[in-house]
């Protein structure tokens, strides 16, 4: 057999066993303390940017789109807030839990 071919039996054999893989899942809490803090973070930000986007229109009750739009990314972050507080509420009993 020439040496440029491999031998069929060493390419058809199964992996040697590694290091084994342990996968751990998040704690309860973290993704919804994660999300929160997204929302809390962003609600603001694209609260501004759609306000500057409907440009400065007719204001109702004396407010302008651009105070109307930013006190509702206030609003979502204010909520997202509340979510990643809870998600880290969650986080905290869960560690502070003793399994027996």
């Amino acid at each position: 057999m020439p040496e440029s071919t491999p031998d069929p039996r060493a390419v058809d054999t199964a992996p040697q066993p590694g290091r084994p893989i342990d996968l751990v899942p998040a704690p309860p809490g973290m993704w919804r303390m994660l999300l929160g803090a997204g929302f809390a973070l962003l609600g603001p930000l694209f609260g501004f940017l759609i306000g500057s986007t409907m440009g400065v229109g007719d204001s109702v009750a004396n407010l302008s789109p651009l105070q109307l739009a930013l006190f509702g990314g206030f609003a979502v972050g204010g909520v997202g807030v509340l979510v990643a507080i809870s998600g880290g509420w969650t986080m905290y009993v869960n560690s502070r839990r003793r399994d027996v």
